[in-house]
């Protein structure tokens, strides 16, 4: 669209801010405001000419993996969230004995860091838990992106979750979007179910695989989130993960519009475990909403203990808000967990929340 900085077929994206306010801060998001006006009318995807194949309708399919197995069964999974680096090797092992899953993230935040492919590459099978290969459509082309999936099923990687990807800090004009979120579920699923590439060629694929897509519940008014995911789901997403809350009546008003258009996508509800006031600013500028009461306390917890006191306040309000959730007959089916690049303290918060969580 004219004036999207990522030029999106499918917006807006998730680093839409309040009050529709693109994340280059610059500019007002265009999309935004056409689901302002429209609403549902542009739940449908949009397909570039390079998509030769366009009445493909993706449903629902049988699990290939375990992750999907126990989201499909209702058991409540635990995802632990890995931004993959050198120094975070040595904390996967343990993480993957408490979790279902490891999200090996793909340079958030606009960031560059190590290859998610080489990173799974080098656990060499050493973990017990699925993974899920996070898939940015930030400097790759659709050809790199379909490259990067038939490699990690080469390495047994069975679940990818689609993300637009954040627009780099600096060098805007160096960077580009060959795709958004939705075409690239849209081309996994072909993949997935059909063996076919973008133009409809056949591909010889290892394995039939998931592909899931974000949730922002923060996002207001919530029509705009309810055409996003509609859109996403109706593209192929077969699980939704959230970005982090920490209350859960906005994610409650957003599951409720969901379920009232007959969506029954399985959703993983993110928690974050900041332990620095730095990382907690971080979360509120990637529009992450933290209340005053919130904020109060961890400040207090860390002024008091220091990095383990902001952890322990953490855990002991994300513990409710939890228990909430996965009580509350909506489509939750499980906990997602960072820990904000901290891995350190990851096993701690695998093991304080795998009580609530059931295994």
């Amino acid at each position: 669209m004219l004036g999207c900085p990522k030029g999106l077929l499918n917006g807006p994206c998730g680093g839409v801010r309040e009050g529709g306010i693109c994340e280059s801060g610059s500019i007002k998001c265009p999309w935004y405001e056409a689901v302002i006006r429209e609403g549902i009318r542009l739940a449908t995807p949009k397909l570039d000419e390079g998509f030769r194949v366009r009445d493909f309708k993706p449903l629902l399919k049988d699990p290939y993996s375990t992750f999907l197995s126990k989201l499909s069964r209702g058991n409540d999974v635990l995802v632990a969230e890995i931004v993959p680096s050198l120094s975070s090797l040595k904390y996967v092992k343990e993480c993957g004995k408490l979790a279902d899953a490891l999200s090996i993230t793909d340079n958030p935040a606009g960031t560059v860091k190590l290859s998610p492919l080489a990173f799974v590459a080098m656990l060499k099978g050493s973990i017990e838990s699925d993974v899920i290969i996070h898939l940015s459509c930030r400097g790759k082309d659709r050809d790199t992106l379909t490259s990067t999936i038939l490699g990690a099923l080469g390495l047994g990687v069975r679940n990818f979750l689609a993300v637009t990807g954040d627009l780099p800090k600096s060098n805007l004009s160096k960077t580009f979007f060959d795709l958004d979120s939705t075409r690239l579920i849209y081309l996994a699923r072909l993949l997935s179910d059909k063996g076919l590439n973008y133009r409809g060629g056949k591909v010889k694929v290892s394995s039939k695989f998931h592909v899931g897509a974000t949730l922002n519940p923060h996002l207001r008014p919530v029509k705009v989130e309810v055409v996003r995911a509609l859109r996403k789901v109706r593209a192929g997403a077969e699980f939704l993960i959230t970005q982090p809350v920490y209350e859960f009546n906005p994610l409650r008003e957003l599951l409720n519009n969901l379920i009232k258009l007959n969506i029954d996508v399985p959703v993983v509800m993110a928690v974050a475990l900041p332990t620095h006031p730095k990382a907690l600013g971080y979360l509120r500028d990637m529009g992450v909403k933290v209340s005053k009461v919130f904020f109060k306390g961890f400040i207090r917890s860390y002024k008091s203990s220091r990095e383990v006191g902001a952890l322990k306040y953490c855990l002991g309000e994300t513990s409710k808000l939890v228990e909430e959730a996965l009580s509350s007959n909506l489509l939750i089916r499980g906990i997602y967990i960072t820990t904000v690049g901290k891995h350190s303290y990851l096993p701690y918060a695998l093991k304080s929340l795998r009580g609530i969580v059931g295994s």
